[in-house]
């Protein structure tokens, strides 16, 4: 089964869908794209969105939960320490002169950095489709349910 969703702000903890999934016997798959945030290693401007991706698998011990984001610190992380007044880690975001900050405003008019540098930035492409055509951002969550393989019909975990 694959549910979509388009035109929402964010989807909350992956985790909490694919450990559901998981529960249920099935393998798990979320990912969310966003708006442009995340700066390629050495750029200035933001190029992709944060793109959360989450597995869930079943096992005999319970649920396998991953669930990760594509940059170093998560969007919704940067706006309540915007909010709250809190800095950020070091080396998380960049400021609109590419310089690095701790400041959450001047993060948001710059832009995050990836987790992993250069190779966790290759896994934003890849980890959701993101945005219109045109270039508009827009949000668009993706689960999918899939069964685990099976043997003489019964359910490996």
């Amino acid at each position: 089964m694959i549910v979509g969703v388009t035109d929402s702000w964010m989807s909350g903890r992956s985790a909490y869908y694919v450990e559901m999934i998981a529960k249920a016997d099935l393998i798990g798959i979320h990912t969310a794209g966003s708006g442009r945030v995340v700066a390629p290693p050495g750029g200035r401007r933001p190029a992709l969105g944060t793109n959360p991706i989450a597995f869930g698998l079943p096992s005999a011990r319970g649920p396998i939960v991953f669930d990760m984001g594509t940059s170093a610190f998560m969007g919704t992380d940067l706006l309540y320490r915007e909010r709250t007044g809190q800095p950020l880690p070091e080396g998380v975001a960049i400021d609109s002169e590419g310089k690095p900050t701790r400041d959450p405003a001047l993060a948001r008019a710059g832009a995050l950095l990836p987790f992993g540098g250069y190779k966790g930035f290759s896994d934003g492409p890849a980890s959701a489709p993101r945005n219109s055509p045109g270039g508009t951002p827009r949000t668009l969550l993706t689960n999918a349910s899939l069964a685990p393989a099976t043997k003489k019909g019964s359910r490996q975990t």
